[in-house]
């Protein structure tokens, strides 16, 4: 038995590189300027027009698609546009409210009367004794006053007051009540305040 071998025919490229130089040449005819004025306004105008409207009919699904994309796209960044505003519309909607409800506690505030302190009265006809006992009911009076108030309200008010008549009328409150004026009172006159009881 004879084996021979097969040989391998080359295959040649030429086939392959002969439309690929035909395609090179045609876009470069076509992109030159000089030649690419030849094609257009030339002898060649009318296939050249006869191309054109073929390859517009042809590329016309693919600018479809195209615009149908570009219109989806725009689609979407109105839709995200929108939740966007309507977020920012809703924040500020909460803002707004809070600000009405400042508003209306500020007016509040602003219609409730202001404390007044009865002034103590001490005549000077009474004995020191009895001077002394009318001055002491005027600060526990004032003391539960203070006690019953609101903190900021006493404090307001303990601000204008020398810090010897606060003294004595913390003195009389309970502890839990000055503690609350004391921390309401800005740091300064909460200082002063200890620094002359001395604590």
């Amino acid at each position: 038995m004879i084996v021979t071998r097969r040989r391998t025919k080359r295959r040649s490229i030429l086939p392959i590189l002969l439309p690929l130089f035909a395609i090179g040449a045609l876009a470069g005819a076509l992109t030159w300027p000089p030649s690419h004025n030849v094609i257009v306004n030339g002898p060649l105008k009318p296939v050249w027009t006869i191309a054109s409207a073929g390859g517009a009919a042809v590329s016309k699904p693919f600018g479809f698609v195209t615009q149908q994309q570009h219109i989806a796209d725009q689609n979407r960044e109105m839709r995200r546009l929108n939740a966007s505003l309507e977020s920012d519309r809703k924040a500020q909607e909460s803002k707004d409210a809070r600000i009405t409800a400042l508003q209306s506690q500020v007016t509040q505030l602003q219609a409730q009367p202001k404390p007044t302190l009865a002034p103590v009265v001490v005549r000077k006809s009474q004995p020191a004794s009895t001077e002394a006992g009318a001055e002491s009911d005027a600060v526990r009076r004032t003391a539960q006053y203070w006690a019953s108030m609101d903190a900021e309200k006493a404090a307001a008010i303990v601000q204008r007051l020398p810090d010897s008549y606060v003294n004595r009328v913390f003195a009389q409150m309970p502890a839990d009540s000055v503690a609350d004026i004391m921390n309401t009172l800005p740091p300064k006159v909460a200082a002063r305040l200890t620094a002359a009881s001395g604590h």
